[in-house]
């Protein structure tokens, strides 16, 4: 009868799908999937133990499971937005085990996803970025801290303005809440990273407080 009123939906393309991943087979197959890192610093692939031929020590991996173009785009907007969180448990998973020994490199002690301001994330009910955390938690074994940082200011959006405004736009957006007794290995996670503008700038409030950002853990990067 459930079923009958609220079919079950592909996330990506809409139609009927009966899976419990909520993702047709079409529409995972359809996804541009990302095999190696690249270096947020300057968009660099990264090989072998993550390191990077420009920026050497300060590289910033960011492993993306796929491309931001549809399908994942659209699965994305249904999770973002429309409460639809059965496809993140299938993404996650793919995801580590694409990266996992790249992952396990980087020696992490924690998980620290993106935190939105209190209002929004009120409104929308609940943070993207810290259900993908506490799904991926248990896969690389490593603690959540969603509590560690927190927004400081409520700011536009920065899927609605250029490239050229959206480091402006967080800059000083982000304050430390809790203070470690020993400073921390960190894995930022986000839904889609796109200029990196977030997450380097959540990078240097940490690295302030004087933890280790050693990657980013994200659905999709925008390319």
């Amino acid at each position: 009868m459930l079923d009958f009123v609220f079919p079950p939906l592909c996330a990506g393309c809409g139609k009927f799908d009966e899976s419990a991943e909520g993702i047709c087979e079409s529409c995972q197959k359809a996804i541009e999937t990302f095999s190696l890192p690249i270096c947020l610093s300057c968009e660099s692939v990264l090989q072998e133990n993550v390191k990077c031929p420009i920026c050497a020590d300060k590289v910033f991996p960011l492993f993306a499971y796929g491309n931001y173009q549809p399908p994942l785009q659209e699965i994305i907007i249904q999770f973002k937005f429309r409460d639809v969180l059965g496809p993140v448990k299938l993404l996650t998973a793919n995801l580590v085990e694409t990266f996992a020994s790249k992952l396990q490199h980087l020696s992490a002690d924690c998980l620290v996803p993106v935190p939105l301001h209190p209002q929004r994330e009120h409104r929308r009910g609940y943070n993207q970025a810290n259900i993908i955390a506490e799904t991926l938690s248990p896969l690389l074994e490593l603690p959540v801290r969603a509590n560690l940082i927190q927004r400081t200011g409520k700011r536009r959006p920065q899927a609605r303005l250029n490239f050229a405004s959206r480091a402006q736009n967080v800059k000083g957006a982000f304050s430390i809440t809790q203070k470690q007794s020993e400073p921390e290995k960190i894995l930022l996670v986000d839904d889609v990273v796109t200029t990196g503008a977030t997450v380097t700038e959540l990078k240097k409030v940490l690295e302030k407080a004087r933890h280790k950002v050693v990657g980013v853990i994200a659905l999709a990067h925008g390319v």
